[in-house]
């Protein structure tokens, strides 16, 4: 287990290196804090610690569960234990036609994962080695980060993150 400084700016896909973040424009100030280089104001997004393991892919698994719902998890296997990450419904109930359908969020889902991976199948997920990330030592996976940092995304999210696709299409409530 490994501890790595991330940012939850931009949809948590920043990535703080030694002196602050390459996008949001705070920087670490002597105290470990992260503050703007504009204001001083500290950045209220910041989770200084994550908890990151490195972990294999054993498959992308998406079902329909036993109550109707088509959800999709990546599952992670280390030490003989497996540990699933993701687990959102990528459909919604249509009282007009009384039945599921899929949605953008599950499509967009589905489709970012391929990108982040570089692959065209979720078959070809399995076997790729990631870290999972933690916010406790053996708390839920909240993203995952490429083990292969030497040959970049094509759009430089070094960070997936379920979580910041679903706060695209359904607000956390701000109020």
């Amino acid at each position: 287990m490994v501890e790595i400084k991330l940012c939850k700016c931009a949809h948590f896909e920043d990535v703080h290196y030694e002196d602050g973040c390459i996008d949001c424009g705070y920087e670490y100030n002597k105290y470990g804090e992260m503050k703007s280089k504009k204001d001083g104001t500290t950045c209220k997004k910041f989770n200084p610690i994550y908890n990151a393991e490195l972990m294999e892919i054993e498959n992308v698994d998406m079902y329909i569960e036993d109550h109707g719902i088509l959800t999709l998890f990546i599952n992670l296997k280390t030490n003989g234990t497996v540990q699933g990450y993701g687990g959102f419904s990528l459909d919604e109930y249509n009282k007009e036609k009384d039945c599921r359908e899929g949605t953008a969020f599950g499509i967009t889902l589905i489709r970012r994962l391929l990108d982040w991976f570089e692959v065209t199948k979720l078959d070809d997920i399995g076997g790729k080695l990631v870290w999972a990330l933690r916010t406790e030592h053996s708390g839920l996976i909240v993203g995952l980060k490429r083990e292969d940092t030497k040959k970049k995304p094509k759009d430089n999210n070094h960070i997936f993150s379920i979580k910041a696709i679903a706060n695209e299409y359904f607000p956390e409530d701000k109020s």
